[in-house]
């Protein structure tokens, strides 16, 4: 391209070919390929990659002056020529630098290549191509798996394990987590520690997996973790990250009392269950043995107590009593459980009998209730069919308009446990 009439000047020569790179060396493959790409690597940047940028640069910098050149000439003929010439000299100098920067990055390359020696059995005496050692050198030993590093004043010393971790640094063991360069190759990347996680300040070092479980476990200190309901006579176990638990537990309830054949004769109600509550600081606890009370077994007779439920020896409930059978009588009400360890208790509803004028004739009394569950309710002929609900609640006793029958069953109890961080 012509910028001056009656002057011939440089035109630009071919591009600078630089080719294809090789792979990037890839750490999960086999020592021997990672070893063979990282050399076939290391090579191309030094026989192509920086002279093929260094020949450009120079290309671009001869370019650049004859672009210069010609805006000179042409700033006398026309004033925007000379702010195209201005615009190509700064792209020159922009390339300059650039190339530069590449140079400097190969330089580099070439330093880290001169220190490392490569996978060896045992520690060399020499450095790269029979040179004398110096200050950070460095293998991997395929014997012992760990990184050697190599100082004047102390010589081959083990720098960290290539196998399993963090193990050792310039020959000191135990806690490594604040080293942060090993003779002078600064920037590994160091995991926070445990009080650097919880606190949430740090915003420079990578979560592993346990940091980060230990900060979210410190950031909900006090929540609730988790409810577990236990119907059944078992073990309870102290769930992760668990340090107190709360216990809410009730009894089992009592059964219904029966009748016999007279008609018009009617069973007592079985009584509620008594309830318990207290919280618990768990952290030295891992296990607890829990009992579940049944609730009390219904007859043609007095009915059966309810059980008593239990978190260990931490917190306990008695079972309602079970109502009394028919005789005619005007008799007291079943006794309700009660609670009898932890921080709340509380008893349950007493049961009831013939001697009550609060229901109607010819039906039967409903069950005691307790503080998670209710009492079977009144029916008339017949045994006491109506169920409890919830946890704890009395059977209904029976009624009789000429036939035998057996009160309603208690329900049994729970242990209900929440766990908090």
């Amino acid at each position: 391209m012509r910028l001056n009439r009656g002057r011939k000047y440089l035109m630009a020569t071919a591009p600078i070919s630089i080719g294809p790179a090789p792979v990037v060396p890839d750490a999960s493959k086999a020592e021997a390929d990672f070893d063979a790409d990282y050399e076939e690597r290391m090579r191309w940047e030094g026989e192509v990659m920086v002279p093929g940028i260094n020949a450009l640069a120079t290309n671009v910098y001869t370019n650049a002056l004859a672009v210069a050149e010609d805006a000179t000439a042409a700033q006398a003929a026309a004033g925007q020529a000379g702010l195209h010439a201005s615009a190509a000299g700064t792209a020159a100098v922009e390339a300059i630098n650039s190339a530069s920067a590449a140079a400097v990055s190969a330089a580099e390359a070439r330093y880290v290549t001169r220190l490392y020696l490569g996978p060896l059995n045992s520690d060399p005496a020499t450095g790269s191509g029979g040179a004398p050692l110096v200050d950070g050198n460095w293998y991997i030993n395929l014997v012992s798996g760990f990184i050697r590093c190599y100082t004047n004043s102390a010589g081959w010393v083990h720098g960290v394990t290539g196998v399993s971790g963090v193990s050792t640094v310039n020959g000191q063991t135990g806690n490594v987590t604040t080293v942060t360069s090993i003779n002078g190759l600064t920037g590994l990347v160091i995991a926070p520690t445990q009080a650097e996680a919880e606190a949430g300040i740090e915003n420079t070092k990578p979560m592993t997996s346990l940091r980060t479980s230990q900060a979210i476990a410190k950031s909900i200190t006090g929540s609730l973790l988790r409810i577990t309901v236990i119907t059944a006579s078992s073990t309870w176990t102290r769930g992760q990250g668990t340090k107190k638990v709360r216990i809410r537990l009730v009894g089992g309830g009592g059964a219904g009392g029966g009748v016999g054949g007279a008609s018009g004769t009617i069973g007592g109600s079985g009584a509620g269950a008594g309830y318990a509550e207290t919280l618990l600081d768990v952290s030295a606890i891992s296990t607890v043995a829990v009992i579940i009370g049944a609730g009390g077994a219904a007859t043609a007779t007095d009915g059966g107590n309810g059980g008593t439920t239990s978190f260990g020896s931490y917190c306990a409930a008695t079972g309602g009593m079970g109502g009394l059978q028919a005789n005619g009588g005007g008799l007291s009400g079943s006794v309700g459980g009660y609670g009898t360890i932890g921080q709340i208790l509380i008893g349950g509803e007493p049961g009831m009998t013939n001697g009550s004028s609060t229901y109607p004739v010819n039906s039967s009394f409903p069950g005691g209730n307790s503080l998670l569950g209710f009492g079977g309710a009144p029916n008339r002929n017949g045994a006491g069919l109506a169920p409890a609900y919830g946890y704890g609640g009395g059977g209904s006793g029976a009624h009789s308009l000429g036939n035998g029958a057996s009160g309603g069953p208690g329900k049994s109890g729970v242990c209900i446990v929440e766990e908090y961080a």
